[in-house]
């Protein structure tokens, strides 16, 4: 997961409207812009602006959910869905890729290595944005890379090399023709994105449930208090006005319990920024997996200034493992969390007709 710091909204922001005919010049954590008349009516701002990762009184504020961002942003994945670079890093050496290999293990099962090769990959690389909202609003942004034809997860090495690549901070990246297949990887990577940032919405869910159950107990002790009073008033009133007293304060208490759900009511959106599919150079390593009678090669790739091979797809969920336990039928890859008991016959989705992801 990498943050805004590092994608550079205003950064982003200014070099979109360069690229529009704007004049631009940044300053620090600022940027001052004039527009072309057309420009500035489409993007609804004044022809002369300050834009700035914080608002400020004479700043139009660019960070995750501003308006202005979210216009830019919206069209650019308009016009350029998937763009598409080469990354013409050197592959590993294909020893080094064979031992990298070897030390894969298989929780319940034998992997042998057959033999490696060099070979040409996409992985398809996405910056996500993320909004909760309840009572309060809570923005970050996610990274995630899939190998484009097989959903694989590269290492924290490789993820940081290609944000850097996708950033424009790899002078080594040229632009491409086409995005080589790896738009396929979309749905996994929107999955694996949501899967990512659910550390972070635990936290955002706890802190919104302590104020919700703070503001629960307050509401809870006002209306307790004053059916209280109201069942014992200091004048004599006839019980039917008492009951109807109370009838009254429940209903406004059910009312105000349903408002309460309502504004704590966590809402979550998850919307892409940018994909690029990096079309690079990998040693692909043939593995045979072996478990019980049954066999089946695997293909394993290592990204350049890799430190492990790729992590392979869980055909069971969105997350990904280095190290698989194999099914009994087909030899699926299933990941610690769907299979933590390496013992047994573990349940398979793919075999048992379940709603899983091609091995």
């Amino acid at each position: 997961m990498i943050d805004a710091a590092v994608l550079d909204p205003l950064g982003f922001a200014a070099d979109e409207l360069a690229a529009r005919g704007a004049l631009v010049e940044r300053d620090g954590d600022r940027a001052l812009a004039v527009l072309p008349g057309p420009l500035a009516r489409q993007l609804a701002v004044p022809e002369a602006i300050t834009l700035a990762a914080i608002p400020g009184d004479d700043r139009i504020p660019c960070g995750l959910g501003a308006p202005l961002l979210d216009r830019l942003i919206a069209d650019v994945r308009a016009t350029v869905p998937v763009a598409s670079v080469a990354w013409p890093a050197e592959p590993p050496k294909l020893a080094a890729a064979e031992r990298m290999a070897e030390r894969v293990i298989v929780r319940n099962g034998v992997a042998d290595v057959l033999g490696a090769a060099h070979a040409s990959a996409s992985y398809l690389a996405g910056a996500f944005a993320w909004i909760a909202e309840a009572d309060d609003r809570y923005e970050g942004m996610v990274f995630v890379v899939a190998h484009g034809a097989t959903g694989a997860e590269p290492d924290a090495e490789v993820t940081a090399a290609l944000a850097r690549v996708i950033s424009g901070d790899d002078a080594r990246a040229v632009d491409a023709d086409n995005a080589q297949g790896a738009t396929g990887a979309a749905a996994i990577l929107a999955r694996r994105s949501a899967e990512a940032i659910g550390d972070r919405l635990g936290e955002v869910a706890a802190a919104v449930a302590r104020r919700r159950d703070r503001e629960l107990a307050r509401i809870d002790d006002y209306f307790h208090s004053l059916t209280a009073e109201a069942r014992r008033p200091r004048r004599q009133v006839a019980r039917d006005a008492i009951e109807a007293r109370v009838a009254a304060l429940h209903a406004e208490h059910l009312a105000k319990l349903r408002d309460l759900r309502a504004r704590y009511t966590l809402r979550v959106r998850l919307e892409p920024v940018a994909l690029v599919a990096v079309s690079l150079r990998v040693a692909e390593v043939r593995l045979r997996l072996r478990r019980r009678k049954g066999e089946r090669e695997l293909a394993l790739h290592i990204p350049p200034g890799a430190r492990a091979p790729d992590a392979l797809p869980c055909v069971a969920c969105a997350s990904t493992t280095r190290s698989p336990l194999l099914c009994d039928d087909a030899l699926h890859i299933l990941c610690e969390t769907c299979a933590p008991d390496p013992t047994g016959r573990p349940r398979c989705p793919a075999c048992r007709g379940g709603k899983a992801r091609p091995a």
